[in-house]
């Protein structure tokens, strides 16, 4: 484990509630340091305290600490910013222990006089929590036709449901289990689903009510349709493609020599230099390709003629998410490093506008808001994130449960809703609007 110097050892030690951090209260410094709990890492630091502290606890569901130290004094740290939000002064001589219990508006310390105080915390009004859609673990669309999206379920069947109703849910029983990847067509009201147990891909027409069903010898790494329906693509981890015909279902691989050209290129020159790539996304108007690879490079194709336009290493660390904004004009990446990157499309490549820290882990799965005022990023299983767009200035954050924050976020396509996908099931919050959060602040 990393960790910076902390002057004469460690007088206190606590983990959050969720297990996933553990802090350190320094001997003399009066130091505080946030841990990873998992890898080890040092998250954050706070600094306040003058002497030995003795004793912390989280409360607030974890995103609050307290602490207790020889200097007399109390502090609440509220653990987004790492700041003080509160002093008490304990006025009892040198505090030895603090401790609270769940769902609790208040603290206890004892002293080295003996002496045993119970203190009130002004904490922040309680989080509300989302409406939870059990049956669905993983979020594939939006089909188009207001709040309705598609999913999965645990055991890989493919479910549609109404994102804000948690009774809708109905499963495409004609695509069966199992599932891996899976693509939706408006346009043409078209599902398909790629099974790598019977190594088939099936085409279920939502208009007709029947299946059509496809060879897939290898395992899919992106299966979607192109040109309005007309076209559904394969890739394989191989990156070997196969393109059919939506009207004959013939196989139709000339249909798509701008993807074969940009895999092409991925293989000889952006993999021997920036190793694998980890997402691969469509601008709405199918114009551009963007790839974002584990060493924190962001690559951009031109998919008419499968060009490449540029290289830029925007992330220290491995991009994992990378999204546009409904009209295709603003590009937005994350990384495992905590920043957000945004963009612009213009005549030539994608150029960088902003890039900034949006979490101290991990943060992932970028969604633009409909009107491309808002952004939404992932910060795990901690939180939901939405920021302002023009100022990069966070606007709310939205507690996840746990197992909830792994899968991908997005708005509704009203603005009004977002979600989140884990193997607790589909999250949906109500999000409030720009006015709303001016009126609240």
């Amino acid at each position: 484990m990393r960790k910076p110097w902390i002057e004469r050892g460690v007088g206190s030690l606590t983990f959050s509630p969720d297990g996933s951090l553990f802090a350190t209260g320094s001997l003399g410094t009066g130091l505080i340091t946030l841990w990873n709990a998992v890898s080890g890492e040092c998250v954050g630091q706070l600094q306040g305290h003058t002497y030995h502290v003795e004793g912390m606890t989280f409360v607030d569901e974890g995103r609050t600490l307290v602490s207790a130290s020889y200097d007399q004094t109390i502090r609440v740290w509220d653990l987004e910013s790492l700041e003080t939000t509160a002093i008490l002064d304990g006025s009892l001589g040198k505090l030895t222990c603090v401790c609270s219990a769940k769902d609790v508006d208040h603290v206890i310390t004892t002293a080295w006089d003996g002496t045993v105080a119970r203190w009130p915390l002004a904490l922040p009004p309680k989080r509300s929590y989302p409406t939870i859609h059990p049956g669905i673990t993983r979020f594939v669309c939006f089909t188009g036709n207001e709040s309705e999206l598609i999913g999965m379920n645990e055991h890989g069947g493919v479910v549609i449901a109404d994102g804000y109703d948690p009774e809708s849910v109905k499963p495409v029983e004609l695509l069966g289990e199992g599932n891996e990847s899976v693509a939706w067509c408006a346009e043409k009201r078209l599902l398909a689903a790629e099974n790598p147990i019977d190594k088939r891909i099936r085409v279920w027409s939502r208009e007709d009510d029947d299946v059509k069903s496809l060879p897939n010898e290898t395992g899919l790494r992106t299966l979607r349709f192109l040109d309005g329906g007309r076209v559904l693509l394969a890739v394989n981890f191989q990156r070997e493609l196969a393109t059919w015909d939506t009207e004959t279902w013939e196989r139709a691989d000339e249909r798509a020599l701008s993807w074969r050209k940009i895999l092409d290129d991925f293989s000889q020159h952006i993999l021997p230099r920036y190793n694998d790539v980890d997402v691969i996304t469509v601008s709405p108007d199918e114009q551009l390709v963007g790839v974002g690879t584990w060493s924190g490079g962001v690559v951009w194709y031109d998919l008419k003629d499968g060009g490449r336009l540029e290289i830029d290493r925007a992330h220290r660390s491995y991009v994992n998410g990378l999204a546009f904004s409904q009209d295709g004009t603003l590009p937005a990446s994350t990384s495992s490093g905590g920043q957000v990157a945004l963009w612009k499309t213009g005549a030539q490549s994608p150029s960088r506008v902003a890039i900034f820290r949006a979490s101290r882990g991990s943060v992932r799965s970028p969604s633009f808001s409909p009107d491309g005022s808002r952004l939404v990023t992932n910060d795990g299983e901690r939180a939901l994130k939405v920021w302002d767009v023009a100022t990069q200035r966070q606007l709310l954050t939205l507690p996840c449960e746990l197992g909830s924050g792994r899968g991908k976020s997005v708005f509704f396509p009203d603005g009004n809703g977002l979600l989140t996908a884990g193997m607790a099931g589909l999250h949906v919050w109500r999000v409030p609007s720009f006015e709303d959060i001016a009126e609240s602040e």
